[in-house]
């Protein structure tokens, strides 16, 4: 009989259309071919009865939970912040709590029996420190892909803070949920991250000592473009456009980047291609040198028009799933430090890696202007990530987590 595992998500598993659901169907897709899966899920006012039809294909149990805010949702007052700092309670505790999952997850455990319980994010495994009495032996593991802890830091960096009070707030704030991440790693097992990075800044923390590195993978097949590096001169960004490292990047990008080098490359097109983007983001576009294509069912027709593409990433945590896409379609890449971070590019070998403002948009002309060098950083990357990051290579990384538990 195969053993029952228990997946706990913040998000539909289905349609596969973001990084997060990405790497969540990695697992599944993995992990069903040698136990039993089921998963609790916060459920999107979106989701269509296709989808219900392709999550009783993979799961022997599935359940949709609607998204509701807390029962004593936290009011944004001063005097709620005074609260907060007292109690040492942060923000991201009241925020990501659910009642309701809280109590269906309890009747879940109660009514069946599982061998493992795998937290797809540390916001759901908060929810298994209250019932460590259900567990009864069940191995605990945590994908801990997205440290906010972390990701804080590098926003406050680039962000700022409006006074003395707004930075101690901030500071005090990723201080308490540092202290709340080690609470809830306590009833967990094992922990997963997306890179030697991540393992060290977990072990330099001391939030714990039990960590494997599961990197993001790419399944090359699913990127066929059917085009060469194209002579046009368009430069490609794509992803949730509404997440905030990706918002904050493309307005970097736009404000700063893009005009220095449309003074050199008067006729380049930047196409900004993905789910969600918001009023701020759809001001952008112009209908001639920026363009935005929202809620695309792919987009591999866009990587076949660009001739670059960017990551103009300034606060982030975890790895981009958006460069591993890129170099599978063999793209060439102009990115930020933090943007390539985890997956051990090298500089001029398989991409250019710039973090000013000048500095990037050089980089992005000289690809622009240089179709020898696009062709040469795109190939040598392509062979890198399929070579590291091939989903059939991490597959097995998977499957030796959970074997050897």
């Amino acid at each position: 009989m195969k053993k029952h595992i228990l997946i706990l998500s913040n998000d539909n598993p289905f349609p596969v259309n973001t990084g997060g659901r990405k790497r969540t169907w990695h697992f599944i897709e993995t992990l069903k071919q040698n136990y039993e899966l089921s998963i609790l899920y916060f459920n999107s006012p979106q989701s269509t009865k296709a989808e219900r039809e392709e999550e009783s294909k993979h799961f022997q149990k599935f359940w949709p939970i609607d998204r509701k805010q807390p029962q004593s949702l936290r009011k944004n007052s001063a005097l709620q912040r005074i609260k907060d700092l007292i109690t040492a309670t942060p923000w991201e505790k009241q925020y990501r709590y659910s009642i309701t999952y809280a109590k269906k997850l309890a009747e879940i455990l109660s009514q069946y029996q599982f061998d493992f319980i795998f937290a797809r994010y540390i916001y759901q495994a908060q929810y298994l420190s209250q019932l460590a009495s259900k567990l009864n032996g069940v191995k605990v593991i945590l994908d801990f892909d997205d440290i906010d802890t972390r990701k804080a830091v590098c926003q406050m960096a680039v962000s700022g803070f409006n006074g003395v009070y707004d930075k101690f707030r901030q500071q005090m704030n990723n201080h308490f949920l540092e202290n709340y991440f080690k609470k809830i790693l306590r009833t967990v097992d094992t922990c997963l991250v997306c890179s030697e990075d991540e393992k060290q800044y977990l072990r330099q923390k001391k939030f714990t000592d039990k960590i494997r590195v599961i990197p993001n993978a790419i399944d090359f097949a699913q990127y066929q473009i059917q085009k060469p590096i194209t002579d046009e001169k368009v430069i490609l960004f794509c992803g949730v456009l509404n997440y905030e490292p990706n918002k904050d990047g493309i307005l970097w990008f736009v404000r700063n980047i893009f005009p220095k080098i449309t003074q050199t490359v008067p006729d380049v097109k930047l196409l900004l291609v993905g789910r969600d983007p918001d009023n701020e983001i759809m001001s952008l576009a112009n209908n001639q040198s920026i363009v935005i294509h929202r809620d695309v069912p792919s987009v591999i027709p866009y990587y076949d028009q660009a001739r670059l593409f960017v990551v103009p990433i300034r606060f982030a945590s975890g790895t981009r799933l958006k460069i591993l896409e890129a170099a599978a379609c063999r793209r060439p890449i102009v990115t930020t430090t933090l943007g390539a971070e985890g997956l051990n590019l090298q500089p001029q070998t398989h991409c250019l890696m710039e973090d000013t403002a000048d500095h990037f948009a050089q980089a992005c002309i000289e690809i622009l202007n240089n179709k020898e060098l696009a062709m040469r950083l795109a190939e040598k990357n392509y062979e890198f990530i399929k070579r590291n990051y091939e989903k059939s290579i991490v597959s097995k990384s998977i499957n030796a987590v959970f074997s050897e538990l």
